[in-house]
């Protein structure tokens, strides 16, 4: 038995029913959900990895999704899009607190270079540049004995260099402008690339431990773990290391991932702190950059922090000044 008559729109008026713009907007919405909240299941599985290293990117592209929702009044999507811009958001407030400043009456900066040259790169443009940039210490990833050649050539401002070139992109190097006091293959894991370098270097001020890193890049299972395990390997080796500690190197992980975690639980504090993004790679597309080249420190302060000028490899290199934290000795630390 029917319950009464249907209620029908009042004469003239058409049901309403969401529009298609707004179904878009939904659509649309629920896709952003979908790959942002599966970085979230970085640790889990390797296939979800990438999707971790795009945050500021589903902030921007939830922002504009939910001025288009307001504009047009489409509240669902409105109230996601709002939704993931927080989400997305939240890992990222670790890089703008405010920027450390220089110790009144310190001393002169430490310039560090970081760059990953990119094996199989034109060597010409990035060493001149490496040339012009007037770093004291310059850690390089990816490089070859052709690439070591190259900067015998032109690099008489670091005499003192100590370099694991290697054919597999896995070669790493230390230029100092300062004599190398020790140095060492240091061995984060058991995978065929977990090896690092470390060098402690007499810096003005005391000695400086350098570990220059380059994790493997996480594109399928074994890869992911291997680099994983090494930044966790790197991590409970810290103790090694004197008070007075620069990690640099391409790591293929952007500074919120979880990868990236046992170095922040560690201790080491991020070069970018207070100035932002600064996407490293890939060096020719601004705007689809993440960052993934990294200077950690402790014991010292990062007084400033940038990224340099496309060269001829697909990463940008990374600039920081380090002045020790004052008052703290620059003695100890075993090897």
């Amino acid at each position: 038995m029917s319950d009464g008559p249907s209620q029908a729109p009042p004469s003239g008026e058409p049901a309403p029913r969401p529009s298609r713009a707004s179904g878009v907007l939904w659509r649309l919405s629920l896709a952003l959900a979908a790959v942002s909240l599966a970085g979230f299941a970085e640790a889990w599985w390797w296939g979800v990895d990438v999707f971790s290293h795009f945050r500021p990117h589903y902030v921007a592209a939830a922002v504009l999704l939910a001025l288009y929702a307001g504009v047009g009044r489409a509240w669902r999507p409105l109230a996601l899009a709002g939704g993931l811009c927080l989400v997305n958001g939240w890992p990222l407030l670790g890089l703008l607190g405010a920027a450390p400043a220089a110790p009144a009456g310190g001393e002169a900066p430490i310039r560090l270079i970081s760059l990953n040259v990119q094996m199989d790169a034109p060597h010409g443009a990035t060493l001149a540049w490496l040339r012009s940039a007037e770093a004291d210490l310059v850690a390089l990833q990816e490089v070859d004995a052709a690439w070591m050649a190259g900067v015998a050539e032109v690099g008489a401002q670091w005499p003192h260099r100590v370099a694991r070139p290697r054919d597999d992109f896995m070669g790493l190097a230390l230029l100092s402008r300062w004599p190398i006091l020790d140095h060492e293959a240091l061995r984060v894991g058991d995978g065929y690339a977990d090896v690092m370098l470390w060098a402690r270097v007499a810096a003005p001020g005391g000695p400086l431990d350098v570990v220059v890193a380059h994790p493997l890049p996480p594109m399928n299972d074994a890869l992911w773990r291997q680099r994983n395990g090494a930044i966790q390997g790197l991590a409970r080796r810290l103790d090694l290391f004197g008070p007075r500690l620069v990690v640099a190197g391409d790591f293929n992980a952007a500074p919120w991932a979880g990868a990236l975690a046992p170095l922040r639980e560690a201790g080491l504090v991020h070069g970018r702190v207070g100035r932002g993004l600064q996407p490293s790679w890939p060096a020719g597309w601004p705007m689809l950059g993440v960052p993934i080249d990294h200077v950690f420190v402790r014991g010292l302060i990062v007084v400033d922090h940038r990224v340099g000028p496309a060269l001829a490899g697909d990463h940008l290199p990374v600039w920081a000044a380090l002045v020790p934290v004052p008052g703290l000795a620059a003695q100890g630390g075993a090897q």
